[in-house]
């Protein structure tokens, strides 16, 4: 019997190529990780977003309770407080105090606050100091007997619960009538008003130094408040802002 023969052909034509199958799942597995990678870091992006806005917004209210409870220090930081009137303005300083903390940014915020604070408590203190030294020399004991001596040994001076006074003529026939009271101001009063002791006798002429980087008077317009701020520094509360 007759064999049959036919084209032999190779089994592994027969098996299916699926590599494109394959290549198409890592392609798309690729895509979907960076997919959720970009959705990832987006997320991670808006909250680092948030929270960043949220401490600027944080610090812009602390920055506007500074400037309100301290317009004066807040101009030595470059703050716009007044309105064309010369009157404190609530959105004016609301507005510096965002673009103030857009350019220095959060951290900038509480140096550039902490280190004013620091020079106007020095500032008030060295005034305290000058103060305090002026009224020492001011009632300096010595002094003040120096000066009580030399009235008494001097014929045209003469000292009274009143002040001082200064008579050209004295015991002259027509006594005191040319006797006057000085002034701090009056040349013929320097006896009197230099050196130390003078407050004794012209204690209105005794120097007041003021302390602070800014003794301006703010105000609010009559319709707000009507009521004047004046810059000083709490201890406890450095920037106020714990102030009712």
């Amino acid at each position: 019997m007759a064999m049959l023969t036919g084209t032999q052909v190779d089994p592994r034509l027969m098996k299916a190529d699926l590599s494109g199958f394959t290549k198409a799942s890592e392609i798309q597995a690729q895509g979907m990780q960076a997919f959720a990678k970009g959705i990832s870091g987006g997320i991670e992006k808006f909250a680092k977003k948030k929270k960043e806005q949220k401490q600027k917004d944080s610090a812009t209210d602390i920055a506007f309770n500074f400037a309100k409870r301290n317009p004066g220090l807040a101009e030595n930081l470059g703050f716009d407080v007044l309105n064309e009137e010369g009157f404190l303005d609530d959105e004016i300083m609301k507005q510096s105090s965002k673009d103030f903390v857009n350019t220095v940014g959060v951290d900038g915020l509480s140096k550039s606050i902490m280190g004013l604070l620091e020079l106007d408590i020095k500032a008030q203190s060295t005034a305290s100091d000058k103060n305090s030294q002026a009224i020492t020399n001011a009632y300096d004991p010595m002094g003040y007997q120096q000066k009580l001596q030399f009235a008494q040994t001097s014929p045209n001076y003469e000292t009274t619960t009143e002040g001082v006074y200064y008579d050209p003529t004295p015991g002259g026939y027509n006594t005191k009538k040319d006797r006057r009271l000085l002034t701090a101001d009056d040349p013929l009063a320097k006896p009197f008003t230099t050196g130390k002791g003078y407050g004794m006798f012209f204690p209105n002429s005794i120097p007041t130094y003021s302390g602070g980087l800014n003794n301006n008077q703010y105000q609010y317009a009559p319709e707000v408040t009507g009521e004047s701020l004046t810059d000083q520094v709490n201890q406890k509360d450095p920037a106020n802002l714990f102030a009712n």
